[in-house]
């Protein structure tokens, strides 16, 4: 692997997922979780352990999965439970799915399981001691999803740390899916593609990979999904390179992430190839917990995050009054909180002058800015309109 490709950002996310309640270390973490958001790939790697999900734990989990998927494949297919599209619970045998359908099917196995105590998660057909490692590790996944969503809440900074978390009291659409890719030809030329190129659907997912085994790949991309002609060409994807002397999960976005948070965090496009020769002889092995809000939960985006261009004209304004550097903060952060308690009632043009007014009773020169204001307004709300919004 070159040393120029990017490596994934490694957060400590322990203020969050642990009870740590130290201002300064939530700061930390929530400001590099921002970053990496927006970097247009959404791929960060959280280091372990975090309340609970230590290496002992990821690793019984993983020796459960080899015994599950080295059984024989005719007692895979006819006594283990099938996984359906009505219960996403259940066995997926080799070769059954295809995320990216003009490369063909995908090349893994994979078993899911759902939250148990509210879906019915049939273990028939697994070993012994299947159950107890899977159910284990989701039980400590949940405190660290929790953790995670209230951090992102707090790096977008809503001002309400529990607007993610809030929707998972159920846990109804969340799942633990366990993969297993086995040895494939190695003809050399473009790599062989063993899950095909996609977003997830959900807010996040944590992803472990047994060994660290290379091929996971990722791609900035426009919007929530991955066009064809991203998914077609080799061009622009890049590896996963995260550090191996640490120990840690791959955090990614899904597309409801992009969808609820109006682009401002990209979806992660991703998948997984045969970079070598020796990588296509050897099993991979991964764990993915994909965390989708409970589903009777609303989702619908922020006021304040339709409105990027809003920032943009507020400091063409100020700067058009030098308004000082120090009252031009003072009037964004003013504008911020109010749009996010009180913006939700209004039509975007009464919201943007309500909040154009509280700028008014911040900023020094208030008749050019009216002025100002009045020449924008009708601009603005037409770019900004739902009907004609891209």
């Amino acid at each position: 692997m070159s040393s120029d490709q990017p490596a994934v950002p490694i957060l400590d996310l322990r203020p969050y997922t642990d009870g740590g309640n130290e201002p300064n270390a939530r700061a930390s973490a929530a400001s590099q979780m921002d970053a990496a958001c927006r970097s247009g790939s959404g791929f960060v790697a959280a280091r372990l352990p975090m309340n609970g999900v230590d290496e002992q734990l990821v690793n019984k989990a993983f020796a459960a999965a080899k015994l599950l998927f080295d059984q024989p494949e005719e007692h895979k297919l006819k006594q283990m439970r099938r996984l359906t599209a009505e219960t996403n619970c259940g066995y997926s045998p080799l070769s059954v799915e295809a995320l990216d359908r003009a490369r063909g099917p995908d090349r893994k196995e994979a078993f899911n399981i759902r939250k148990p105590g509210v879906h019915h998660n049939d273990y028939s057909g697994c070993p012994p001691g299947f159950k107890e490692a899977a159910e284990t590790l989701w039980n400590a996944l949940e405190a660290v999803a929790t953790g995670t969503c209230e951090c992102a809440a707090d790096a977008l900074g809503l001002g309400d740390t529990k607007f993610f978390s809030r929707t998972l009291s159920k846990w109804d659409q969340v799942t633990l899916r366990f993969l297993h890719y086995p040895p494939c030809d190695w003809a050399g030329g473009d790599p062989p593609v063993r899950c095909g190129a996609h977003t997830d659907f959900g807010l996040f997912t944590f992803l472990f990979v047994l060994g660290g085994e290379e091929g996971l790949q990722v791609k900035k991309i426009q919007g929530s999904t991955v066009s064809d002609a991203d998914a077609c060409t080799d061009a622009g994807w890049v590896p996963a390179k995260v550090p191996c002397d640490d120990l840690c999960c791959i955090i990614n976005t899904g597309a409801l992430t992009a969808r609820w948070t109006n682009d401002n965090y990209q979806a992660t496009a991703h998948r997984v190839v045969v970079p070598t020769e020796g990588a296509a002889s050897r099993h991979r092995y991964s764990i993915a917990f994909f965390v989708d809000p409970d589903e009777d939960a609303m989702v619908s985006v922020l006021e304040w995050l339709l409105t990027d261009l809003l920032f943009a004209l507020v400091d063409v304004v100020a700067n058009s009054v030098h308004c000082g550097i120090g009252q031009l903060t003072r009037a964004t952060c003013f504008m911020r909180t109010y749009w996010s308690h009180h913006g939700s009632g209004f039509q975007h043009g009464s919201a943007l002058q309500a909040s154009i007014s509280c700028i008014l009773r911040i900023c020094t020169d208030a008749p050019i800015l009216h002025r100002r204001w009045r020449l924008t307004q009708s601009c603005f709300c037409l770019a900004r309109s739902p009907s004609t919004r891209q």
